[in-house]
């Protein structure tokens, strides 16, 4: 005799809602017990009337309260409050690229926190105007991992909008500069022909490199707002083409 259809039909929409709320859940505890937490700071850069936002990031360990600074486009008083008010201990600048609105602020802090600067050397040209103390440079141009404490950083090499543009990824956060956005991707240089050679090689690192890693990757760019892999794996019309 068959089974009638209404209460097994039920049964099976109970149990795709569970684990629903189950994946939720896990999803949501796994956030949580990251042990990693990012803090945005908007700065202005640029000179008037041209200025425009960059997102300059704090990425603080929370076990240990020792962080990292990413991209200091230029000063930002809230963040140095936030270092501050929290007995947070600055341990290095991150830079994914060279460009002026990601390093005007790397002095000031280098000097102010006694830390060093990871930079890919491949971005030279662009960035050495802007260091006073050259010393305070450790090139990331042949390096794979960086040491942040009991975690390691992972660099991921994705030329296109400079030369010596990377991607940080820590823990299943990924710091992408101006190589990724939200449903956009970085500007390239050059004549034309040149330009369009650049943006096919930041594409097809994009595609080799990062969205080869998990949907739940957040991704954090260099401007504008946050966004996943996995959104982006869907809806950026440049890797869709």
């Amino acid at each position: 005799m068959l089974a009638p259809i209404q209460p097994i039909i039920k049964i099976i929409t109970f149990t795709m809602l569970s684990l629903g709320l189950l994946f939720i859940n896990l999803t949501h505890a796994a956030e949580n017990q990251s042990v990693i937490s990012v803090h945005r700071f908007e700065v202005m850069v640029g000179a008037m009337p041209n200025f425009f936002q960059e997102n300059t990031y704090l990425v603080v360990n929370k076990n240990t309260k020792q962080a990292a600074i990413v991209d200091a486009g230029n000063r930002s008083r809230d963040m140095e409050e936030y270092i501050q008010n929290n007995g947070i201990t600055v341990s290095m600048i991150l830079n994914t690229h060279g460009h002026y609105d990601h390093v005007g602020a790397n002095d000031f802090y280098a000097a102010k926190y006694g830390v060093n600067v990871y930079i890919s050397i491949l971005d030279e040209d662009f960035y050495a105007d802007f260091f006073y103390d050259s010393s305070v440079i450790k090139d990331i141009s042949r390096v794979e991992q960086i040491k942040f404490e009991d975690l390691d950083i992972k660099v991921i090499k994705t030329p296109g909008h400079t030369p010596g543009s990377v991607s940080f990824l820590i823990d299943s956060i990924l710091f992408s500069g101006d190589t990724l956005f939200k449903g956009s991707i970085g500007n390239t240089w050059g004549v034309l022909d040149e330009k369009k050679k650049n943006q096919d090689i930041e594409i097809k690192n994009i595609k080799e490199k990062l969205m080869i890693l998990p949907d739940s990757i957040k991704v954090y760019p260099g401007h504008g707002e946050p966004t996943t892999i996995g959104y982006e794996r869907i809806n950026n019309p440049f890797l869709n083409r």
